[in-house]
């Protein structure tokens, strides 16, 4: 339970909180505490919210790859979901699929690595004018919409302003 965010909660939203991470549903939350469903569904909207603002902030900034050190606090992350205190109802299969959840997570950034490193060099290439367009000066390459259609000359005058 985050505590952090139980602050900006008024006493009922956090004992509806409370109950919620207990593993009680919404409906029954509310006839125990003598709420509306509605009420409960703010407080978990509101806590949610104020779990989720520091994430939100983190994600303003330009992602630079995925770095060991950014995926261990969500492998971390993940062992806490394991909590039955928190989720009751976790499966004996939890384990694999977090296994695989990591896996999935570290071959994702190494394509993202390799991802970088190909735009980078392909963005030397550019500079350095090692790459051409190519030419569809021959008619026999150029498709049967493009032949003889006035918008392409057009379109090519306006790519030499």
């Amino acid at each position: 339970m985050n505590v952090d965010a139980l602050t900006e909660l008024t006493a009922t939203e956090k004992k509806a909180v409370r109950e919620y991470l207990a593993g009680l549903k919404p409906k029954e939350i509310a006839a125990k505490l003598g709420i509306s469903v509605r009420t409960v569904y703010k407080a978990l909207w509101k806590y949610r919210k104020a779990i989720g603002a520091p994430a939100r902030k983190r994600l303003k900034t330009a992602p630079q790859g995925l770095r060991e050190e950014q995926v261990i606090p969500l492998v971390g992350l993940l062992s806490m979901l394991q909590q039955t205190s928190l989720f009751p109802k976790a499966s004996k299969d939890l384990d694999e699929v977090l296994n695989n959840l990591v896996s999935l997570l570290t071959r994702l950034n190494v394509s993202l690595l390799k991802l970088n490193e190909n735009i980078e060099k392909l963005i030397g290439l550019l500079e350095r004018g090692g790459v051409s367009g190519t030419d569809l000066s021959s008619e026999a390459e150029v498709p049967s919409f493009l032949k003889n259609n006035p918008w392409t000359e057009v379109l090519r005058m306006r790519g030499k302003d």
